[in-house]
């Protein structure tokens, strides 16, 4: 790597573009340690050149793939920072597309650290950029992550648009793996609207895709995501068979970040099912992996199934702290769908302590949010629990009616725990008579 920075520096190599070639062409085959190891390498040599632009340009390259290897390593911070040194080095002799591209790599990481707000502004400065080129892949990849910021922001009908203008341009390129995220993309949005089989449809197109590529990270992803669908419809060892070859690919992969998530989302289906403990410590060893990273979207959402295992388990106040701290991400974060959620379970927790009114506050804000939001389903868990707190206020008739409007979501849906869960109610509420 010593020579070919020399060889730049001393422009025996033409352009940026041709060195970042050689050096991806260098690296290719390492371990993530050895890429590591060269790279900085690299960067000692450049520093010892100075006194030339050259030099400046070396070091952005450089910062560039050490960026990528902090997004493989799960370390989003030391992602942003080699970022950033990239964009402030090459600004003058990228291309459209390059500038553009590199935009799309900030807009990522910050996404991944939650920061929607200035993911989505970069979205837009890649798409400004772009504007004047014609039928660059990039303009998908603008829509698809400007899509995947709007869901995370709980705008689905905005998100839904932005996927649908992605997969109309990755399918009219023909770029199988690029249509295949989008089909994810545009699942997770059915998923959280409530239109399952739409979202049954889309993932396993996707997979299919997916496992024609070869691609195992990426299939682990959709193999978590069809067991999250597994388990809203209540088919539990489905689920963890979906979560488990999830978990397995990362594993093998040496994906640390990933495995954290598979963890939550193992742990997930195990809290669902009403294995209990095993949620507790899946939740625990997943938040472990993903504390390193500082994705605050999935440690969020870890610390609300670790919450409300801890909730049924009865260490009530564990679970409080928790859930502020997971509702204090959300905030920060901005996502609407969590700040509903952890209010939701706030409202749960509240009601079970028998504080009524504060139960009762909680569970307006929790509402207010997920209505927002229009996620039907979470929407239904709300009416769900009004009903209990209802029951609790013995406003029984009131409770009928939340019930009501709950059990026919659930039921259209397919959610078997929570229809579950809604008729035990029910048939507590007809052994008792009316009162207001």
């Amino acid at each position: 790597m010593k020579s070919f920075i020399s060889a730049f520096i001393d422009r025996e190599i033409a352009d940026v573009q041709s060195l970042e070639a050689i050096l991806r062409r260098e690296l290719d085959g390492k371990s993530v340690d050895e890429k590591g190891v060269a790279l900085r390498h690299g960067i000692s040599q450049a520093n010892l050149r100075r006194g030339s632009c050259r030099r400046e340009q070396a070091l952005g390259v450089l910062s560039r793939l050490l960026a990528e290897l902090c997004v493989a390593r799960g370390d989003f911070s030391g992602a942003l920072t080699h970022y950033k040194l990239a964009s402030r080095e090459l600004a003058g002799v990228l291309t459209p597309d390059e500038r553009a591209k590199l935009a799309l790599d900030q807009a990522w990481i910050y996404h991944y650290l939650g920061n929607y707000p200035t993911s989505l502004d970069l979205c837009a400065e890649a798409q400004r950029i772009l504007a004047p080129l014609a039928g660059t892949s990039l303009e998908g990849l603008a829509h698809s992550l400007r899509g995947i910021n709007l869901y995370r922001l709980g705008r689905l009908d905005e998100a839904l648009f932005a996927h649908a203008a992605a997969y109309s341009l990755r399918k009219k390129a023909g770029d199988q793996a690029a249509q295949a995220a989008s089909l994810n993309n545009l699942g997770n949005v059915h998923l959280d609207r409530g239109d399952w089989d739409e979202a049954d449809l889309c993932y396993r197109e996707s997979l299919g895709h997916y496992r024609k590529l070869e691609a195992e990270d990426r299939e682990a992803a959709l193999e978590n995501n069809l067991g999250n669908l597994s388990a809203n419809r209540g088919d539990f060892r489905e689920a963890e068979a979906h979560h488990a070859r999830a978990l397995s690919l990362r594993s093998h992969l040496g994906d640390r970040f990933g495995s954290g998530a598979s963890r939550c989302a193992l742990a997930w289906a195990w809290l669902r099912a009403g294995k209990i403990d095993e949620a507790i410590q899946g939740f625990r060893r997943g938040l472990r992996l993903l504390e390193v990273s500082g994705a605050a979207e999935l440690r969020s959402e870890g610390l609300l199934g670790l919450a409300q295992a801890l909730l049924v388990a009865g260490e009530t106040e564990e679970a409080r702290r928790l859930l502020h701290q997971a509702l204090d991400d959300a905030r920060r974060t901005r996502n609407v769908l969590q700040q509903g959620a952890a209010h939701l379970q706030l409202a749960r927790l509240e009601r079970l302590e028998g504080n009524l009114a504060e139960a009762q506050e909680a569970l307006g804000v929790a509402l207010n949010h997920l209505e927002h939001v229009g996620s039907r389903f979470e929407i239904a868990r709300g009416h769900l629990e009004a009903a209990h707190l209802q029951v609790a206020r013995k406003q029984r008739d009131r409770a009928r009616e939340s019930l009501a409007q709950a059990l026919r979501v659930f039921e259209q849906l397919g959610a078997k725990p929570e229809r579950v869960e809604a008729l035990a109610l029910e048939a507590r509420l007809a052994t008792k008579g009316a009162s207001r």
